[in-house]
């Protein structure tokens, strides 16, 4: 199994980061890649379900990600499961923790391949630098 795992600290609450990070029509604001995302109405509920619709510039390929919450503790926790088209399986984590009047996120990404144009994507190096970019993103438009 892989892992990668990245923090970053937001100047603000941890309401104001859920705020855009749970909306699902913002994913493609600041989550590199995401083309769209749609969700069953439920979400972030546990048991809810949103599909996430990728287009990778270095892969140059679309697919889309099935993400079901396992655990949702709302402005602290969030955990999905993850799959992605027969190709791919993981566990996404999120936690939230107040710090110096903002909020630390903590994210963790542990996933299995099963061979494809999917490593190119979700190569260790490659991800891991998605997710900082996507971070960094998240961080300026909650920061404003």
């Amino acid at each position: 199994m892989t892992t990668v795992e990245q923090s970053i600290f937001i100047n603000a609450a941890p309401e104001a980061v859920m705020t855009v990070a749970g909306d699902v029509n913002r994913m493609s604001e600041w989550f590199v890649s995401v083309k769209s995302a749609d969700s069953d109405g439920n979400w972030p509920a546990v048991d809810s379900v949103m599909d996430i619709h990728f287009k990778s510039v270095r892969a140059g390929v679309a697919f889309t990600f099935n993400f079901t919450t396992l655990e949702y503790v709302p402005n602290e926790k969030w955990v999905f499961d993850v799959v992605g088209e027969g190709m791919f399986a993981g566990v996404n984590t999120w936690l939230l923790t107040p710090q110096d009047g903002g909020t630390v996120i903590d994210y963790k990404m542990e996933y299995e391949l099963s061979g494809s144009y999917l490593e190119q994507v979700m190569e260790p190096t490659a991800y891991s630098k998605s997710v900082a970019h996507s971070l960094n993103k998240l961080k300026e438009l909650v920061e404003g």
